[in-house]
């Protein structure tokens, strides 16, 4: 053993210093004694992510440690104990954090442990925390302190809120951590439902047949009309909208087009109108078409209408073709 390093080294340093006399059982005392010593690491902090301190209890004495070992962590403003690693026991304090072990450290090791803290804005720029480590038969107390500043640099990030609320029985300090979070509420996720596609109906097969007659005369600077009749020939009824078509010739415009049960509009030179009800067997149903006649109609033009419905089987009596003579 180095007696220059140990806990006899030490001693006799002290007595050559203060002139004394080193002795056969101070020597067996100083070499059945412990000497702890405290070091502390930690790296730059950052606002909103926990921090953690590394801490090294090294037994530089001549005997093995027995009974309770604590460390007493005074922290910076700003600095909450959050959680810890390592074989000893952590929790927080009324100034910060307290560690303990009854393991015991042998002469010429030690034991590290290390915790956590949450880092507030009260942290910055820098935090500068106290260790102080406790143990009865240390012989030299002077190496149980140790003070670690650290760098801190802010954060976006929101920092968590912790609450603690500790407890020492008489014997043994011991503490019982209570830590308040705010919850997260996810959201109620929004639910998309898909629509129930509806159904289309089987074509009701029919035979309709369209017609168009001239209702009065047709004069240069004045409205002509014409009449659209639309006929269910059989053998059933309509079940899916009848679509009237009428391509209007150069020299008429379009006025107005009505009927019963007709939607009837005008865009240029065409005008369509739609019968959604059913059309029984053996009925009819007709559209008044109302253009204007300007000179480019004389003396004679031809309007020309369609039918168009899904399940006529015979489309021969779907297209007509109406001359019209013109007058000035």
């Amino acid at each position: 053993m180095n007696k220059n390093g140990s806990a006899f080294g030490w001693v006799q340093k002290f007595a050559f210093a203060f002139g004394f006399v080193v002795s056969a059982p101070l020597v067996g005392w100083a070499q059945g004694v412990t000497d702890l010593a405290i070091r502390v690491t930690a790296t730059s902090f950052q606002v909103g992510i926990p921090g953690r301190y590394v801490i090294t209890v090294v037994n530089s004495g001549a005997a093995p440690t027995e009974g309770e070992i604590g460390v007493i962590a005074d922290l910076a403003p700003g600095l909450a104990f959050h959680s810890s690693a390592g074989t000893w026991q952590c929790g927080p304090s009324e100034n910060g954090a307290l560690c303990t072990t009854s393991a015991s450290i042998r002469a010429g090791q030690s034991s590290t442990f290390s915790f956590t803290v949450s880092v507030a804005r009260e942290a910055i720029p820098r935090a500068s925390s106290v260790f102080r480590l406790r143990y009865g038969p240390d012989l030299r107390p002077t190496n149980n302190t140790s003070v670690k500043t650290t760098s801190v640099r802010p954060s976006r990030r929101p920092m968590p809120t912790f609450t603690s609320s500790p407890t020492f029985p008489p014997n043994r300090p011991t503490w019982t951590p209570t830590r308040t979070l705010s919850p997260t509420i996810s959201p109620t996720p929004s639910i998309t439902r898909t629509p129930t596609p509806t159904a289309t109906p089987i074509p009701a097969t029919t035979n309709l047949s369209l017609s168009k007659a001239v209702s009065g005369r047709f004069v240069v600077g004045t409205n002509g009309t014409y009449i659209l009749t639309v006929s269910n020939l059989g053998p059933n009824a309509t079940n899916l909208p009848v679509v009237v078509t009428d391509t209007l010739p150069s020299g008429l415009s379009f006025v107005a087009a009505t009927g019963t049960g007709w939607s009837c509009r005008g865009t240029g030179s065409s005008v369509e109108c739609v019968y959604s009800d059913p059309l029984p067997v053996g009925t009819t149903t007709t559209i008044t078409l109302t253009v204007g006649v300007g000179s480019g109609a004389y003396p004679t033009v031809t309007n020309v209408a369609t039918l168009s419905y899904p399940a006529d089987p015979d489309q021969s009596n779907n297209f007509v073709r109406r001359p019209t003579s013109v007058r000035r």
